[in-house]
Parts: C-alpha cells; structure tokens; sequence
C-alpha cells in the first residue's frame, strides 16, 4: 500500500529518494516553471496600470507642468499646420493672380450675311466675315491665342435625330479640348483686349450617309457622296424648313509655361428687324440671305 501512494505522488523505485536534495530541486523548478507559466497568464489578462499609478504619485505642480506642455506642443503642431496651408495657399492665389485668363467680353459682331440652302444631299452654310472680342482679365501674358467658331443649323420642327435636332454642346471639357487651330495665333498680354476679323466661311452638314464625316468649318465643300453599300437615304428636312443658327465660339490660350486653358459660350443668331416678335429666331434657308446679331444664350458656357 506504501508503495502505490508513493507511485501516485510521482515517486518509483528508480526515483531520487524522498527528502534527498536531488528531489527537492526538481520540485524547486517544477514550482517556478509553474509560476512564471501563472505570472504571464496573469499580465495577458489584467492591463498595465504602471502609467495610471506613476500619474497618481505625480505631484499636482508636475501634473499641470505636463498638461500644459502638452498643450504648447499641439499649439506648435497646429500653427506649423496653418504656416504650411498658408504658404500653399499664397503660392496658389499668386499661380492663379499671374496666370492669363482669356475670356470673350461681348458677342461676335456678324459684319456680313448669313447664306443657306438645303438640297438633296446636304445643308451649306455660308457664314459672312465676323469680328470677335477677348480679353486677357489677369496678369499673366498668353504667348498663344486663337478663336474656334462653329456654326450648326437646328431644325424648329425636330424630325428625331440628335445629330439635327440637338444644340451644339459646351461643358467643361470643352474647354479643355487640344483643338487644332485654323488660324495664326496671336499673343495676348495681361490686361489687354483684342479684336480679331475672320473672313467668310462655309460649312456643309450631309443629309446622306458618308465614308467621311462631313461637319466642317473653312473653305469651299464638295458635295457628299453616298458611303459604299450604305443605304443612301436622305434624312427628312425640306428646303423651306425653319431654322435656328447657333454659334458657339471658343477661344483657346497657352502661358508662358506652357498651360493650355479655353473658354467658351454659345451664341444664337437674332434675326434683322424681328427683335420682339416671338419668330424673332426662326428663318428659313429660301429667305437667305439673312443678317442680325447674336446674341448669348442662358446655357452653353466653360472656362478653365
């Protein structure tokens, strides 16, 4: 009986014997294994509260010395903030005081006529010669400008196709559009206005399906061929249809260092001797040739 309780408390015959120094250091290590194994179980569970009682044992003078040093430093990273954001933000309004800004400052002046005719195959447009204004309202010098006029005929009676029926589209990317210029550009400095004369143009708009497409500002047009295998029907406008001319108008600059800005607003041509009558827009190609004003439209403007 002996025996068994002594296997069970995990000592044999092979053993070190009871008491001998050799058992009592096994003990010694299996206890202290055991209580740094208990000691880390221990820190896992429960938070260190070192800075909590080496707060509590602070004095009240040293107490409030911290808080204010704390204090003075988010003080010196908030005005460092401020210094940097102020910096940057003198850096960008000096960038955009001394940048140029072209804009158009008054509708172009149509000093001819306005010449139309729909046949079988296209709508023509002769545009008279016309005068348009810009002004550069900062700084800066443009080394570049030029003007970038478009003329498109809209139908009054809409006969469902977008290509006809829709207003000529500007928005902001229109002015960042990298147009290739028809005429020779002209340096405008800070500050300056200038006039620029253009001479007549003619752009034709197909009625037909092309291998090409056909909208096109400049000089003499050919008539539009049907495309090869298409079916060349004719889109639905007649000769005497009535039209509304827009015109929308870009002018186009570059900086010293190179910048490429634009701005741009749409036009509608008023007719001569209509002003208040409610058709004062609407005129049809067989009454050409026709002149009036233009004048800005509520929408169809950007600048950059």
């Amino acid at each position: 009986m002996e025996d068994k309780e002594r296997g069970d408390n995990g000592h044999n015959a092979g053993g070190d014997p009871p008491g001998s120094p050799a058992e009592i250091d096994k003990r010694e290590q299996i206890r202290k294994t055991r209580s740094a194994s208990q000691k880390t179980k221990n820190q896992q569970k429960i938070p260190d509260k070192s800075l909590s009682r080496g707060w509590k044992k602070l004095g009240t003078e040293k107490k409030i010395g911290l808080v204010f040093a704390g204090i003075v430093a988010f003080a010196a990273i908030g005005t460092l903030g401020a210094y940097i954001w102020g910096n940057l933000q003198t850096k960008w309004n000096f960038t955009a005081e001394h940048r140029p800004k072209v804009v158009i400052i008054r509708p172009p002046d149509l000093l001819g006529s306005v010449n139309c005719e729909v046949t079988e195959k296209a709508i023509y447009l002769h545009a008279g010669a016309m005068r348009f204004w810009v002004k550069n309202i900062r700084k800066g010098d443009a080394v570049g400008a030029f003007v970038a006029p478009e003329f498109k005929l809209v139908p009054e009676k809409k006969i469902g196709n977008p290509i006809f029926d829709d207003l000529p589209p500007i928005t902001d990317e229109t002015c960042k559009l990298q147009v290739s210029p028809k005429m020779k550009d002209f340096p405008i400095n800070g500050g300056q206005e200038v006039s620029i004369d253009m001479v007549q143009g003619m752009e034709v708009q197909s009625l037909i399906r092309t291998n090409s497409i056909s909208m096109t500002f400049g000089g003499p047009q050919k008539e539009p061929e049907p495309a090869v295998g298409e079916d060349p029907a004719r889109v639905a406008i007649a000769k005497d249809a009535i039209f509304q001319l827009y015109a929308p108008v870009c002018v186009y600059y570059f900086s010293e260092d190179g910048e490429r800005y634009g701005s741009c607003r749409s036009y509608r041509l008023a007719i001569k001797g209509r002003i208040g009558n409610p058709d004062n827009y609407g005129f049809s190609c067989t009454e050409s040739p026709i002149s009036g004003t233009l004048e800005a439209t509520f929408m169809g403007y950007c600048e950059n």
